[in-house]
């Protein structure tokens, strides 16, 4: 409503409410593209976030060897490499 004063224009209330119709429009549809924006950045982030699953268990310094000398692995295959983590 300043800005009408300042340009001196008087507005009725019939061509208001079109004006304030327009905005509200322009405002939804703002809305419904920053939301289509919104689920398009959550599912890039999914995507990109997904966590590691290993497809096997993990062996651990201290456990035993899977090579089954019943060593532990740190002093066993741990130095040769032969079992990977």
């Amino acid at each position: 409503m300043e800005n009408d004063i300042k340009t001196g224009m008087i507005m009725d209330g019939v061509s208001q409410s079109k004006e304030q119709k327009e905005a509200k429009d322009n405002l939804n549809e703002a809305i419904g593209i920053n939301q289509e924006r919104l689920k398009e950045a959550m599912a890039r982030y999914k995507a990109a976030h997904t966590p590691y699953v290993r497809s096997n268990k993990k062996i651990g310094r201290n456990d035993l060897c899977p090579c089954g000398s019943n060593k532990k692995y740190k002093n066993c295959c741990l130095k040769t490499g032969k079992y990977e983590k």
